[in-house]
């Protein structure tokens, strides 16, 4: 086999390249020991827990700083809820009203039901057809010339005749006529009273009062007239001290004197003639069963009352009594219930 000459140029740049790699292979003091390779296993792979130099190395470079990082984001949380706390503390009360809650209908308590209210006779009839029954009898009362006239129109004849005759010696009755009848417009009703306003031939406004009878429907006089048993100028005048029976308008009233000065043993009232002549002041033991029927339900009003008074004994003044009983709560008496 004949040796191929190669170009001297090319042979020239085998031998450079073969003293450079001289150069840069490692000095071994040992001689080279030719091995045999083996394929590698399992125990060749990288065993972090026996190459620990190794393992730490690599950790440092492949760990993050979350510690760090979980205190930062822990102090910045910390930070924005005392923030929002104080924020919280800052604002106003919440001043608006809680929510109504609407019941349904079905969910709803029933109302309470009231008391079913027994009305008088009276009111249960229609208006009409009761002023067209009471306005003859109101006629003939008030068109009476003679006792004998007028009885048939009163209410209880067989009690009141006595005092009626009495009321007139004569027999004989000015007649007050009657130009209007149910002035007012409608009918007060109370108790078993039915009341109507009348205007009399003078133009004096007058009250009526009817109460049914097994006779129809008559006309109380004792109210009409304001009887009482004694003239009120002969009670102020012989004091006595048996009671008597008086039809007055009642007032409260604050006169404390003589044998009344103790006002916290006594209530005063005025008491005052049907004419609005004559005056007295009537006492009661203040908050008894009297002083309370008596007391107007409002300040300062007046009442309606039929009382007994007398004088006290050994009383000096002239113009204060004893209320001794009190009979109507208005001047028509025998007119309450049904």
């Amino acid at each position: 086999m004949v040796p191929v000459s190669l170009p001297e140029s090319f042979q020239k740049s085998r031998e450079k390249t073969a003293v450079q790699m001289a150069q840069s292979a490692p000095v071994s003091e040992e001689p080279l020991k030719k091995r045999k390779r083996n394929t590698p296993v399992a125990e060749d792979q990288p065993d972090w827990d026996k190459v620990k130099e190794q393992r730490i190395r690599v950790g440092k470079r492949s760990k993050r700083p979350w510690g760090k990082m979980i205190a930062v984001a822990l102090a910045v949380t910390s930070l924005m809820g005392a923030l929002l706390f104080m924020i919280q503390r800052k604002k106003p009360a919440n001043t608006a009203p809680a929510p109504v809650i609407v019941q349904n209908e079905e969910e709803a308590a029933p109302a309470p039901v009231a008391d079913p209210i027994d009305l008088p006779l009276e009111m249960n009839r229609n208006q009409t057809e009761l002023l067209a029954e009471l306005e003859p009898v109101a006629q003939g009362f008030l068109q009476a010339t003679t006792v004998d006239d007028l009885l048939p129109f009163v209410r209880n004849r067989d009690k009141v005749e006595k005092k009626v005759r009495a009321y007139y010696p004569d027999g004989k009755i000015t007649p007050l006529g009657m130009s209007a009848f149910n002035t007012a417009g409608s009918v007060a009703f109370r108790d078993k009273l039915a009341s109507v306003s009348v205007r009399t031939n003078d133009f004096s406004p007058k009250q009526l009062a009817f109460i049914r009878t097994s006779d129809g429907m008559k006309i109380d006089w004792e109210s009409f007239v304001g009887w009482s048993e004694m003239p009120w100028e002969d009670f102020l005048s012989k004091k006595p001290t048996k009671p008597a029976v008086f039809r007055a308008s009642l007032r409260v009233v604050d006169y404390y004197n003589f044998s009344f000065s103790d006002e916290s043993k006594w209530q005063s009232y005025q008491l005052r003639s049907p004419d609005g002549q004559q005056v007295v002041y009537g006492y009661v033991k203040r908050d008894s069963s009297a002083d309370k029927q008596l007391h107007p339900a409002e300040k300062g009003a007046g009442n309606l009352v039929t009382v007994s008074l007398k004088f006290p004994l050994g009383e000096s003044s002239k113009n204060q009594v004893l209320i001794e009983e009190i009979l109507a709560d208005g001047w028509v008496e025998g007119a309450a219930g049904k």
